[in-house]
């Protein structure tokens, strides 16, 4: 059962055949609000317009190919923070190379497994929001320290229900949770 917080994030499919985006939206639509494109010049302007939780992008378009979305959306201060997978037909190991090095979090062939593609996606989703929450976690002085973790690890048990990813994030916390707060 889908809970209200997946409901609400949004992922947006970008591929230039409408079948492979109908495909991917049935695996995910029960979980997720789903947007498409069909050229990146039109995945960039949903991305830099409308909150996009993550993007299924594919590398072979015409006009501009999905290394190219990538490089771009990295290079965005509005969009560089949105996680990429890449859902191609490219099965070379270069070519998978190239997907990372352009910026993607991730690599799903095709023909895809649905059971994979959610899986993937709601990894991504979880470190993507682990991330958030461990940039809370920055204070701005050492003085600040406390007060700036504590609800932090609070919202970090919440959105990491993955033991492996909660340990390595109360790590930090119990790392940082010998600073206190000035006493008066």
């Amino acid at each position: 059962m889908t809970d209200e917080r997946e409901k609400s994030r949004t992922v947006l499919i970008v591929d230039d055949t409408p079948e492979n985006i109908d495909i991917l939206k049935g695996v995910l639509k029960d979980e997720y609000i789903i947007k498409a494109a069909t050229r990146g010049s039109k995945a960039l302007e949903i991305a830099r317009t409308t909150p996009v939780d993550l993007i299924l992008l594919d590398i072979m378009m015409p006009e501009m190919d999905g290394y190219e979305v990538c490089r771009a959306l990295k290079a965005d201060e509005v969009t560089k923070k949105i996680p990429v997978i890449f859902v191609t037909a490219l099965q070379e190991t270069g070519d998978e190379t190239n997907g990372f090095e352009a910026g993607a979090v991730d690599y799903i062939t095709k023909p895809i497994n649905a059971a994979v593609v959610q899986a993937r996606v709601r990894t991504q989703l979880a470190l993507k929001e682990a991330q958030a929450a461990v940039e809370e976690w920055i204070p701005i002085s050492r003085s600040g320290c406390y007060r700036a973790v504590r609800p932090s690890a609070k919202r970090l048990r919440r959105l990491c229900p993955r033991k492996s990813v909660l340990r390595g994030c109360t790590g930090i916390y119990r790392q940082w949770s010998c600073c206190r707060a000035p006493s008066n």
